[in-house]
């Protein structure tokens, strides 16, 4: 199954309309929007503006970030690409003490993510300069995949 991260805004819009038990036509009734918009946004033949995304969000009762292109420049935005990171990547929020962060189980992302904490960890204690740990983010994985 693809994940939200990687359908396109077309694919986004029939898996809602469907989910929602919509057709095209009375998607495009409540939204305002032409039948033949709506089929050509989910043929991928054209992409809806920012209008017209909100009014078929609007109509299906969602988010417009759960249409969208995921953008890591908002809050809302990052917040619906870690929901595609709980649902592909086994991701999970986790409260403890006040504190909120994520978590994960063994998989090959928990391996990547203790690749980061190890450096993380080592431009903290001094071991490595803020310069080297931003050469370490700009090379990874290379450089720490060649050295296992």
């Amino acid at each position: 199954m693809k994940g939200n991260m990687d359908m396109t805004i077309g694919e986004k819009i029939r898996k809602y309309r469907t989910e929602k038990g919509l057709f095209q036509k009375d998607l495009a009734k409540i939204s305002g929007l032409g039948e033949s918009a709506i089929r050509n946004y989910e043929l991928g033949n054209r992409t809806p503006g920012p209008k017209q995304l909100q009014a078929l969000a609007d109509a299906m009762e969602i988010s417009v970030y759960a249409l969208s292109d995921p953008s890591l420049d908002s809050e809302l935005g990052v917040m619906h690409s870690l929901f595609y990171l709980e649902e592909n990547f086994n991701i999970n929020v986790v409260k403890e003490n006040g504190v909120v962060y994520l978590a994960t189980d063994k998989s090959p992302l928990y391996e990547r993510m203790l690749d980061w904490f190890d450096a993380f960890e080592k431009y903290k204690s001094g071991e490595m300069t803020e310069e080297e740990y931003h050469k370490w983010k700009s090379t990874y994985p290379e450089k720490v995949l060649a050295n296992k």
